[in-house]
């Protein structure tokens, strides 16, 4: 372990784990998946930011799992800024805390951008005081999705979101 006041904490550590078979991975897949029903209509592009490798890995893991293949990552609420002001993006899922610019700051920033404003945003933290969640829905955050993310709750969240399929055939 190893911490530095005002940066963060690095801890470290191994597992030994047994090796999987197929079918034990199989059913993982099929348990994640139960009670996930997947009713967005939409396969858009999707802005992922995030500035743990980690967290984005599990992200677009996902992402792609549910279909979604266009997914392009800014590491810090700067740069998700910035590509705002050049992409148009279907979601963001925003996370809360990082350098340069948080999370809240950056969605107060893209929220102000014309084809931002009614976009789905959804944070993704580990901060789930009923205060995080208020300050989320305070700056403009459509949806909140606590870390480390539940397949289940990320897919209810993008269900709760994103055009469904069903109001597509009724438009």
């Amino acid at each position: 372990m190893s911490s530095i006041v005002g940066q963060g904490s690095t801890f470290e550590f191994s597992l030994i784990l047994a090796r999987c078979s197929r079918s034990d991975v199989e059913k993982l897949n099929s348990f994640k998946k139960k009670g996930a029903e997947i009713l967005f209509a939409t396969q858009g592009s999707i802005l992922l930011v995030e500035d743990n490798k980690v967290n984005q890995i599990v992200a677009i893991s996902m992402l792609k799992d549910i279909g979604f293949t266009k997914v392009t990552i800014a590491e810090n609420g700067k740069e998700a800024v910035q590509l705002c002001q050049e992409t148009e993006f279907e979601l963001i899922l925003m996370d809360m805390q990082m350098p340069e610019m948080d999370g809240p700051t950056a969605t107060q920033y893209i929220r102000q951008l014309p084809h931002f404003t009614d976009t789905p945003v959804i944070a993704l933290t580990a901060n789930v005081l009923e205060q995080d969640k208020r300050r989320c829905m305070d700056v403009g955050m459509t949806h909140f999705v606590s870390k480390p993310i539940d397949y289940n709750d990320f897919v209810n969240a993008l269900n709760e979101v994103l055009p469904h399929k069903r109001n597509e055939k009724a438009q």
